[in-house]
């Protein structure tokens, strides 16, 4: 890796779709250096996201003069057709590149744990080129947020209070499992479930993505799953010297609670039970 590119500055992402891959930035004119990730890589299929992947290849530029990052996209598309597709992918068949995954800030003592689960600390998100100005807009994190839930199979799109684009946040953010008479259980998840307003203090979780992330960590939940998110760990503002700390053990001025978090309830469907044989009546 370059000394000179620096992974934790946001970039505005552009797409090269040329066949000879890209050389000079598009924006300073500055000569790209190549840098082989790793990246975050989501596929979809229409509207609706459907798998993601972390990436390394040679289809990824970083320009060192300005926050400018160029996919070549040609040589990524080569890469997702050499992947053998395994049973639980679903690879869409359009793709995009999130970010790029700065593995120098991962705290201290977590170095060896699997990428997926150090993505709030090392993900930095990427800016599309073509993307409105809104949706480019520093979201704060540190602030109570009106805690709303969608439970379609497309994530959210739009604030439900001031209509605005939402933002695709990683968090972590503190779950609350609701188990009726055996107790509730806590869990600090990162994941793709949640979705901040940049123009209001709203917070909108998707249901179907939260269930997904749990069942990855804790295996399958049965058929009746209750959540709700009491509210996200703002590792934003965490001191160097409490970094290396997991977000359930920080101090509880860093986490922000959703004061207005409802019980919302996921239930699935159970499964249909073999009807019971009739007994004969006994003839008299």
């Amino acid at each position: 890796m370059n000394e000179n590119i620096d992974k934790s500055i946001t970039r505005k992402m552009f797409a090269h779709e040329a066949a000879n891959p890209p050389d000079v930035c598009p924006q300073c004119g500055a000569q790209l250096v190549q840098d082989f990730g790793p990246y975050l890589v989501a596929t979809r299929s229409d509207r609706r996201w459907t798998d993601e992947f972390v990436m390394n290849g040679p289809f990824g530029y970083l320009c060192p003069e300005c926050p400018t990052a160029v996919i070549h996209f040609p040589e990524l598309s080569k890469m997702f057709d050499g992947i053998p597709a395994q049973p639980d992918w679903e690879i869409g068949a359009k793709f995009t590149v999130l970010g790029v995954l700065d593995l120098d800030a991962a705290p201290p003592g977590k170095e060896n744990e699997p990428l997926e689960l150090l993505l709030p600390y090392i993900l930095t998100l990427f800016t599309l080129d073509e993307a409105p100005d809104n949706e480019s807009e520093p979201v704060d994190t540190s602030i109570e947020r009106t805690l709303y839930f969608a439970g379609e199979k497309n994530p959210p799109r739009k604030c439900p209070e001031c209509k605005r684009p939402l933002l695709l946040d990683y968090g972590p953010y503190l779950v609350r499992r609701i188990r009726r008479w055996r107790g509730d259980e806590e869990y600090a998840l990162a994941g793709p479930f949640g979705w901040l307003c940049s123009g209001c203090a709203t917070v909108v979780i998707h249901i179907p993505e939260l269930v997904e992330t749990m069942e990855d960590v804790l295996g399958d939940m049965g058929d009746e799953i209750n959540l709700t998110v009491l509210g996200r760990f703002n590792l934003e503002d965490v001191p160097p010297e409490l970094a290396h700390l997991p977000p359930d053990e920080l101090p509880p001025e860093f986490l922000v609670w959703y004061p207005h978090a409802s019980k919302p309830m996921m239930r699935r469907k159970k499964r249909p039970r073999k009807p019971k044989p009739k007994r004969r009546r006994k003839r008299k």
